[in-house]
């Protein structure tokens, strides 16, 4: 038998935050009709949240990377065997309950409804110890992945005060979450935030029906609240990114889509190994777009394969255009 691989003093240059883990449980069907049966034509179960997507994603592009996050129960356990026995690393601090369960299930024409069900609360005491461990855990200039919603209990500020503990470290952040957690996240200045637009639109609290309008609600984003980078998750509309100093678009090719959950989280993990490896800004939005575009094409949360993702890179366009005034 193979060592096992002791990671209780090694570090890493991303570490992902999954407060709200869960088992997701995801079908295909032809159809959703409320009030009948549905005969299931296709059915995975997978590790989920936010974080442990973004820590898939990562793993398999060869980034190191350390899974972190407050895990309960039988389903638990059940998450941090399934990521050990794919080589990812992790620490959960256990906690008390069962991890809940979520279902995804998408239609024939690429349709998600998703059941999300409630996550386990975690005490004062348990967000500390978490909080501590993860930076125990992560390089100096490294990267630590705020994702997903908090967990009953937890205040609405706490990853604005990751943050702000992070930036104090010499540690950047990336922050994926919504409502008041967003709300209080940006100002605390998080390096890059990733809302797709209905969290963008929720923040800004009024309808973005227009493109001029997307952009000034992600550009009040950067300079009322000091975030660095923008990135508007958009679906088949690519990517809208917002910096301090420029506006891009990027456009992805239309593709047949088996499941859009993790796509998001897959846009994340590309800003984070773009910036692991170095590369420019522009190389980084064209493989965060690639990884968000390749996700949809697998089933579940599914880690894309790399010449899949390669492919589409040639048909991946980055403009840089002036603000919508």
């Amino acid at each position: 038998m193979m060592p096992t691989e002791d990671i209780s003093r090694k570090t890493f240059p991303v570490v992902t935050v999954t407060l709200t883990p869960a088992v997701d449980l995801s079908f295909r069907v032809d159809t959703m009709t409320p009030g009948t049966l549905h005969r299931v034509k296709d059915s995975r179960q997978d590790p989920g949240g936010k974080g442990i997507n973004v820590a898939k994603v990562l793993h398999g592009l060869g980034v190191p990377v350390l899974a972190s996050g407050l895990a309960g129960g039988s389903r638990g356990a059940w998450i941090q065997a399934q990521l050990k026995a794919q080589g990812i690393s992790c620490d959960f601090l256990p906690c008390d309950g069962e991890t809940r369960i979520n279902v995804k299930i998408t239609d024939a024409e690429g349709r998600l409804t998703e059941f999300n069900a409630e996550a386990l609360a975690s005490s004062a005491e348990e967000l500390a110890r978490l909080a501590e461990r993860c930076f125990d855990r992560v390089d100096t200039g490294g990267w630590v992945a705020l994702c997903g919603q908090l967990p009953p209990g937890a205040p609405s500020d706490w990853y604005a005060e990751m943050i702000q503990e992070a930036r104090r470290r010499g540690i950047h952040t990336v922050l994926d979450t919504s409502q008041a957690a967003l709300a209080a996240g940006i100002q605390a200045r998080p390096d890059i935030v990733k809302p797709n637009l209905m969290e963008l639109q929720n923040w800004s609290d009024r309808l973005l029906d227009s493109e001029a309008a997307i952009q000034r609600a992600a550009r009040a984003m950067v300079e009322d609240a000091g975030v660095l980078s923008v990135v508007v998750s958009r679906g088949p509309d690519g990517l809208l990114v917002v910096s301090r100093d420029a506006t891009y678009q990027v456009r992805v090719p239309t593709v047949p889509v088996q499941s859009s959950v993790g796509a998001g989280d897959a846009v994340v993990a590309g800003l984070l190994s773009g910036h692991y490896w170095r590369w420019s800004w522009t190389d980084t939005m064209r493989w965060a777009a690639a990884l968000g575009t390749a996700a949809v094409m697998q089933a579940g949360t599914r880690v894309p394969p790399l010449n899949q993702i390669q492919s589409l890179l040639s048909s991946i366009t980055v403009h840089r255009e002036e603000d919508a005034g």
